[in-house]
């Protein structure tokens, strides 16, 4: 099978993900060309997921396909934008057909999930790599940022934490259930989640009027806590008694080298009824761990004990793993 046929066998298996009203020219031309929703600005973003790094070696097609889609649409989520189209661009040392079919089924159902249809891509010889460019919309008055936590905002944060580190410690156990029941279970399994991350793409949405200051969290709660207050000129103290994690892990662990793709964001402390409501809807859970203050200190608080964070997500003066 030459190049031509495989482009022509992911096309085909993308089905109706590779149409909507905003893609004018979709697969098939040198670019695509695709239509802005009228008033609104573009988000753009781009991600690469290395295999051995990003995911396992030996990680089945649909469950690369659909985690490579959710991490690039979690940063549209962080924005407040709604996913409008992406471009895919895959490179594989040599063609295993079950592999790339069910990379196409992981991508499709991600595109579905998320309203996000493939506007075209690209295919080359190299060690397996998933580079997603996602594109999202968003009236500019609208748009989340990281630079815009205010003083005396409830800091929250979405889901539930620690994924990756239980995916880790169990040698990243690669599942043998259909994507479908997968994603019936991600809700109540470490490891379904860590491959099937749950991007917010609703919640934000719905709740973008109420939230200030918002970051995905890619890099462990305790990194992305620093991006955003640093970016907001502020200080902030959470406790870490109040990180949702998942069960069997001590709260500490959300500092570290967590790729949850939970959202962590403030908004205004009079905030929560609403807040909370826009949460059930959307079928989010929903924590406050914390507040932005004046100055420029973090203060991480867990059991009475303060942990003294020294700018990277790894440095604490108290063990804490």
């Amino acid at each position: 099978m030459n190049e031509f046929d495989l482009i022509d066998r992911i096309v085909t298996g993308l089905g109706c993900t590779r149409h909507s009203e905003d893609i004018v020219i979709g697969p098939g031309d040198d670019a695509a060309v695709v239509r802005m929703p009228q008033g609104e600005d573009l988000v753009s973003t781009q991600d690469v997921c290395i295999s051995g790094v990003h995911f396992p070696e030996d990680c089945p097609g649909n469950l690369a396909g659909y985690r490579a889609v959710a991490v690039n649409i979690s940063d549209l989520a962080s924005m407040g934008a709604k996913p409008l189209f992406m471009t895919i661009a895959v490179t594989m040392d040599g063609l295993s057909e079950t592999w790339l079919d069910g990379f196409i089924e992981g991508v499709r159902h991600a595109a579905q999930e998320y309203q996000c249809p493939i506007a075209g891509g690209n295919l080359a010889r190299g060690h397996l790599a998933i580079s997603i460019s996602a594109n999202g919309s968003v009236l500019r008055e609208d748009v989340l940022l990281r630079s815009t936590a205010l003083e005396g905002d409830a800091i929250w944060v979405t889901g539930t934490l620690g994924a990756t580190t239980i995916a880790k410690q169990r040698e990243f156990p690669i599942p043998t259930d259909s994507l479908q029941d997968l994603m019936n279970k991600r809700d109540d399994d470490p490891v379904a989640r860590y491959f099937l991350p749950h991007a917010r793409v609703d919640f934000a949405h719905r709740a973008r009027h109420l939230i200030h200051g918002c970051i995905d969290i890619s890099d462990g709660l305790g990194s992305e806590l620093n991006h955003l207050s640093s970016c907001s000129l502020v200080g902030a103290t959470i406790d870490l008694n109040c990180a949702p994690v998942w069960d069997g892990l001590n709260n500490s662990v959300s500092l570290l080298n967590d790729d949850s793709y939970e959202l962590l964001f403030t908004s205004g402390p009079d905030d929560v009824d609403e807040l909370t409501a826009i949460a059930r809807e959307s079928s989010t859970p929903l924590s406050r761990i914390g507040e932005i203050q004046a100055g420029k200190e973090l203060f991480i608080w867990q059991g009475g004990r303060r942990l003294t964070y020294s700018g990277g997500f790894k440095h604490f003066s108290d063990e804490i793993i």
